[in-house]
């Protein structure tokens, strides 16, 4: 996808309106099964006889803590696994994001000042960095404000696509600057009608 980083205007009027990615049923498979053996692991930590350590039960502590993660996350992994969902969308508009549990939704391009991806817990992910990230943060449901604060602080963007599944994430983040850059060119440039 290297042509995609052209900045000649005529590449960029060729590319569709409307691009949507579908990650592979496999791997979500495969995710839903890990999860509910994950599930079915932390169950089985209170089964085995008590290890006390300062009067507590850690193998039972260790169950509470690993059904309080595992089963919303394994929840979510079937839902995804069984019902097929566009993981990213790239319209004149926006992008929006349904990669993973934390995702942002719709970000509109006249917030998006770049794209970069970057190394995190050894996944290559796709960063959209905003020109006023706080505001646009304020914007989401609660849930989802909780996960894009956490991104901005530890990672400098609230969002963050995961290529799980997707386009390699350079190849990625090349094909959404396009459509960032797109919109540079032409959609800020178009006068928008107004209510009087």
């Amino acid at each position: 996808m290297a042509g995609s980083r052209f900045t000649d205007a005529r590449t960029l009027a060729h590319f569709p309106e409307l691009v949507e990615f579908t990650p592979d049923r496999a791997p979500r498979v495969r995710l839903a099964f890990f999860g509910m053996a994950m599930v079915a692991a932390s169950t089985a930590l209170f089964l085995l006889p008590a290890v006390p350590l300062a009067g507590i039960n850690i193998l039972a502590v260790l169950g509470w803590v690993g059904l309080a993660f595992f089963i919303p996350a394994t929840t979510y992994a079937v839902v995804r696994a069984v019902q097929p969902h566009v993981a990213l969308r790239l319209a004149p508009e926006g992008l929006t994001d349904g990669s993973s549990m934390s995702a942002v939704g719709f970000v509109p391009w006249q917030r998006v000042s770049g794209v970069g991806t970057t190394e995190i817990s050894g996944s290559r992910l796709v960063g959209i960095y905003l020109d006023d990230p706080d505001a646009f943060i304020a914007g989401l449901d609660p849930v989802r404000r909780i996960a894009a604060r956490t991104n901005l602080r530890m990672f400098g963007s609230p969002v963050w696509i995961s290529a799980n599944g997707l386009p390699p994430a350079d190849d990625l983040a090349a094909l959404i600057d396009v459509y960032r850059r797109g919109w540079v060119l032409h959609g800020q440039a178009a006068p928008r009608p107004t209510n009087a």
